[in-house]
């Protein structure tokens, strides 16, 4: 008799994909396998730009929207008054940039 397992986070998508044609596995709700997946309103490029930044998400979203709304100067301004360095602000900066700009 076959047992049904859970996909461990040390299998690949491709592996996963086989043991559910198999029929082995019944549970595959992992973040790592759905890149695209949507948590609080981020994507999972955001978030781990978010981790690799230490920045967290609520902040993040402060940011890209006075962005849209104020462009460059306006969170520069915000970075300011956060203190946030210059070299990790100008990084920020360019990473909303180009989300923005690949998402349009």
């Amino acid at each position: 008799m076959r047992y049904k397992i859970k996909a461990s986070k040390k299998d690949t998508p491709e592996e996963v994909a086989i043991y559910r044609k198999l029929g082995l596995v019944f549970k595959t709700n992992h973040s790592f396998l759905n890149k695209h997946n949507v948590i609080d309103g981020l994507r999972y490029i955001e978030r781990e730009f978010c981790v690799s930044q230490k920045i967290d998400t609520i902040r993040y979203k402060r940011y890209k929207e006075i962005y849209k709304h104020g462009g460059k100067g306006s969170l520069m301004g915000a970075f300011r008054k956060h203190r946030v360095l210059k070299p990790k602000s100008n990084e920020i900066i360019e990473f909303i940039d180009k989300f923005l700009e690949s998402s349009k």
